[in-house]
């Protein structure tokens, strides 16, 4: 379930429906916590109710916990939009600073041997966590600071165990930790998630813009006879596959993301093949010779894909190495979804072996060919250190 913009301003953002999904399921985790939490906070009640000073206030302390619970509960199954307000952490709040001063009431006279589990136990925790995962680290905090303010209070001031302060101080901190912790992972998964709807998206538009445009320009490219017509599809073309599958190329590139992305123009002007590169920023750089046969293989791989293999898309990826037991600092696949072929028993086979092997094979590299009729054909390559002969 996704929820929509909670603002109550009006105006043409809100008409734009924010995915909350993330907190929704969060949220919906913290519920089934906070009836862990008053579960074990009622089964203690119980078993120690005779050493109890006041049991009726226990009783109706506990149950104001478990009717917030019980509602959190319907909320999150109907609206959990009811959850994401701030009023509902400021209750919850309320909620636990309440039990933490009767909690000093109820076990008053008790000996500090006998005594005990607390009436709240961990269940204030999840109004922390709640404003962490709707607000962020300082509203998390600032109900940890009110919810440690209440433990002192109750155990220091209303109960007068004075002697009691290290494990009020030890409940304080836990108190913060969950606020920074729960605020920081939220920050990362919030972070995760766009870069997981981004890439969804794109993805999404590359296939409408290859079934519709893409394909449009393609055919004013083969058909059109006004040359300023073609070479502005071919530039359009080119643009839109750099904006969808990788940025234009700078001086900063090797010169094997460099032949990559040329040998990807290449073949989408001649040939309509989709090439994917993913590769990222953090490749290694390699010798000069190494650089330019790395990318001179890839280039006749992704050649030999548009010519011979009748194929529609083309992936190449990359990968720095840091513990290859052949010292190669680099790895490299190109995998195309094209016919495929019996590497031994064709002219393809031998030429791409040729074209790819000897160049790869005079750096110190080594390749891999994995090919068959109908499968499509995958080219590993290792590189930059010395494969023993």
């Amino acid at each position: 379930m996704a929820a929509t913009a909670l603002s109550g301003s009006s105006g043409p953002a809100d008409l734009v429906p924010v995915d909350r999904s993330l907190e929704v399921g969060v949220l919906r985790g913290i519920v089934a916590y906070r009836w862990l939490t008053i579960a074990w906070a009622s089964v203690a009640v119980v078993f120690q109710r005779d050493h109890l000073t006041r049991a009726g206030v226990a009783v109706v302390a506990i149950g104001v916990a478990v009717a917030f619970t019980a509602w959190s509960t319907l909320a999150a199954r109907n609206d959990a939009g009811w959850l994401m307000r701030g009023p509902t952490v400021v209750a919850e709040t309320g909620i636990g600073v309440g039990l933490l001063l009767l909690d000093g009431v109820i076990w008053g006279g008790i000996e500090e041997q006998t005594r005990r589990q607390s009436l709240p136990w961990a269940w204030p925790h999840a109004a922390i966590l709640t404003a962490a995962v709707l607000f962020g680290m300082r509203p998390a905090l600032a109900v940890a600071s009110v919810l440690a303010v209440a433990s002192w209070w109750g155990e220091l001031e209303v109960r007068g165990g004075q002697d009691s302060w290290v494990g009020v101080g030890s409940k304080s901190a836990l108190y913060f930790l969950a606020a920074i912790g729960t605020a920081l992972v939220m920050r990362r998964l919030r972070e995760a998630s766009r870069q997981i709807s981004a890439a969804r998206a794109r993805e999404e538009m590359a296939a409408t813009l290859h079934d519709g445009v893409l394909q449009t320009l393609a055919v004013i490219q083969r058909r059109s006879d006004d040359r300023e017509l073609v070479e502005l599809a071919q530039r359009q073309d080119r643009d839109l596959r750099a904006h969808l599958w990788g940025a234009a190329p700078t001086a900063a590139d090797s010169r094997f993301v460099t032949a990559v992305r040329a040998a990807a123009a290449r073949a989408a002007d001649g040939y309509d093949l989709t090439v994917q590169p993913l590769l990222p920023d953090d490749l290694p750089t390699l010798p000069a010779d190494t650089d330019r046969a790395l990318g001179g293989a890839v280039s006749e791989a992704i050649t030999n894909a548009a010519k011979h293999a009748d194929a529609t898309r083309v992936v190449v990826y990359a990968e720095p190495l840091d513990d290859d037991p052949d010292g190669h600092l680099v790895f490299c696949s190109v995998n195309d979804d094209g016919t495929g072929f019996d590497i031994d028993a064709t002219p393809a086979g031998r030429g791409l072996r040729h074209s790819v092997h000897d160049r790869i094979a005079a750096v110190g590299g080594r390749v891999e060919i994995d090919s068959a009729p109908g499968t499509g054909t995958e080219v590993r390559l290792w590189v930059g250190g010395r494969t023993p002969m």
